[in-house]
């Protein structure tokens, strides 16, 4: 790994490990057009995430949806996991939380990951199979 990419990687971990990148609120999604994301067929688990943009801003509330049920549509028991990626790699993770069907939330991204290519993840587990929900994001001022 080059130097500067090494500088930009600790910068990177330092950041997400120090800001609140999760919070156990029940908000609901924003009032903008989400944009779905729906792992792949695997299991039997159906699993999707949602949030308003990939353009987060530092300071702002970034809501999101996570979902999970069968394939016919009920609702699941299941944990969320949350990663942040790096050029693939992953360089912090965050919160486990427990919900069934349905679960919101607020992402507070901090200032140093600013212009960085990341990939946000939400680690789906049940019971009936696991999914990776990766969504890509630059975040902005």
């Amino acid at each position: 790994m080059a130097r500067g990419a090494g500088a930009i990687l600790v910068a990177v971990l330092a950041a997400l490990a120090i800001a609140a990148c999760g919070s156990s609120s029940k908000k609901t999604a924003a009032s903008t057009a989400p944009t779905p994301t729906t792992a792949p067929a695997s299991g039997s688990l159906v699993a999707t995430l949602t949030a308003p943009n990939h353009t987060p801003k530092v300071g702002k509330a970034w809501p999101i949806t996570v979902t999970a049920h069968d394939p016919h549509g009920a609702a699941v028991k299941a944990h969320v996991q949350y990663l942040f990626l790096f050029n693939g790699a992953v360089v912090a993770k965050r919160s486990n939380y427990a919900f069934t069907g349905v679960f919101h939330d607020t992402i507070d991204w901090p200032a140093n990951s600013v212009g960085l290519p990341l990939t946000f993840r939400a680690l789906v587990t049940s019971a009936i199979g696991t999914k990776a929900l990766d969504y890509p994001v630059q975040v902005s001022r």
